[in-house]
């Protein structure tokens, strides 16, 4: 694989040890150690591709980024859904969050197939309960369904994309991942206080 591939695996790792750091002090917990996964998984790529690393060094990089990325989106899910929910039901909502993502986690690891089909459902929900949080200003919900949109959509129309070609499809991938990882620890430190999430 192409050296320069390292460079946009770099800008998101960048993205996600920052969203980590600022989501951690905050103590969003479940989303900052999501956005570490994937700072893991990116950090792995940057190496493997600036050092040309062999196949056995591709296969930890590929397995972490498909494991991890499930495990990553579960996780962002959790903190997602504790900024929706009442404090009476949070330790409910959460625990049946928490089951979702552990039989997801299950499911892609029996059977690599499903891996996408997960990873484009928490996607989904990610999109969809992104606009939900406590907002002061609707518009601010516009904003954060429009960002939270990144995911999906970058998973379905610009990775792997023909019409881009290997090398711009790659790179405007991880480019547009970055933006993601960056407005959603935007957007959810921005409808927090400082109670453990």
């Amino acid at each position: 694989m192409p050296t320069h591939f390292a460079a946009s695996e770099l800008i998101l790792t960048i993205a996600c040890l920052g969203a980590m750091w600022v989501l951690w002090n905050r103590s969003i917990r479940f989303a900052a150690i999501g956005m570490g996964i994937l700072g893991l998984a990116a950090g792995l790529g940057t190496i493997r591709f600036a050092f040309g690393l062999g196949p056995e060094f591709a296969v930890v990089h590929r397995m972490v980024s498909q494991h991890g990325g499930l495990i990553a989106a579960g996780l962002i899910v959790l903190s997602l859904v504790d900024g929706v929910v009442s404090s009476e039901r949070r330790l409910s909502y959460l625990l049946v969050t928490g089951g979702a993502v552990a039989v997801s986690t299950i499911a892609g690891l029996i059977n690599s197939s499903l891996q996408p089909l997960i990873l484009l459902a928490w996607a989904m929900i990610i999109m969809m309960l992104s606009p939900l949080q406590p907002f002061q200003k609707s518009g601010t919900r516009i904003l954060a369904f429009t960002f939270a949109a990144i995911l999906p959509l970058n998973a379905l129309f610009v990775r792997r994309s023909p019409a881009l070609g290997v090398d711009l499809s790659w790179h405007l991938y991880h480019v547009l991942l970055a933006v993601w990882v960056v407005a959603l620890a935007a957007i959810l430190v921005s409808t927090r206080d400082e109670s453990p999430a």
